[in-house]
């Protein structure tokens, strides 16, 4: 499993803490202490406005951070409803929200609407299929297996292994979207797993990637217990992952020394 893009992390994460910075720019345009202005807020203002206030840039968050089909319509809708509540809030208490306060939003706004319209960031919302991050770790190891097709019955191994599948290596011939099962003990797990060829692997050398399908809900819990105790293992991963701080400080020197990383991209 990967982390999720960095830029969607952090415009998540910016629009849940969102109320926070308000309250502090609120506090301070009205000459008020912070903890005075929450107080007299909570205590004038209707369920509404309160909602308004503290909830809708946090649900926008969760929406995002979520990427899922519904996120970018949530999204979009209640960044439309903030800008309208920004114009109205300009005419209401121009004192507060004033003409380049209420400029700055609308500019930040829109431009981080135009972000999750880009292509190559909408079609991660859109597609799970391209949501790389969600997918099951892939665990090294070193198992015999059997291969068992309408040809008979193969002696393979398995060089790594997911919740949905596992790369295979063999001498046998076989062809792509070939359907079969493949069987093994591992751990004290002893399984018989239907699936497909779906890929082939280095050219000239018998490797595939077989997915399991049509899993009955005991062979998916014992698949899961079996990942759960390779894990216990300390099997390592088909790609590491570096502790989210150090991935990060990654991501901002290749921000900052090629300008990449503001676009989601797949990891290869």
């Amino acid at each position: 499993m990967h982390r999720k893009p960095w830029p969607i992390v952090i415009l998540a994460l910016l629009h849940l803490l969102e109320p926070l910075p308000k309250i502090v720019l609120y506090a301070y345009r009205t000459d008020t202490d912070i903890f005075v202005f929450t107080q007299m807020f909570f205590g004038h203002e209707n369920f509404v406005n309160v909602l308004e206030f503290f909830l809708l840039f946090p649900i926008a968050g969760f929406a995002i951070w979520m990427v899922k089909r519904w996120s970018l319509p949530v999204f979009i809708l209640i960044e439309g409803y903030v800008l309208f509540t920004h114009i109205r809030g300009h005419q209401e208490i121009p004192d507060v929200v004033s003409l380049p306060l209420i400029s700055l939003f609308i500019v930040l706004n829109i431009s981080v609407v135009t972000y999750f319209l880009i292509p190559a960031v909408r079609v991660a919302y859109m597609d799970p299929k391209l949501r790389w991050w969600e997918s099951k770790t892939r665990y090294k190891v070193d198992m015999n297996a059997k291969f068992e097709d309408e040809s008979g019955i193969h002696d393979i191994k398995l060089s790594d292994i997911a919740e949905g599948g596992a790369y295979v290596l063999s001498d046998m011939n076989t062809d792509l979207k070939k359907h079969g099962h493949i069987s093994f003990t591992h751990l004290n797990f002893s399984l018989k797993i239907e699936g497909e060829i779906v890929y082939f692997g280095k050219p000239g050398v018998s490797e595939f990637g077989f997915k399991f399908n049509n899993l009955d809900p005991k062979t998916n819990k014992d698949i899961k217990k079996l990942m759960r105790a390779i894990k216990k293992q300390e099997a390592e991963s088909t790609r590491p992952m570096d502790i989210w701080y150090k991935d990060f400080k990654k991501w901002i020197a290749e921000l900052f020394t090629t300008g990449k990383g503001l676009i989601p991209d797949p990891p290869r």
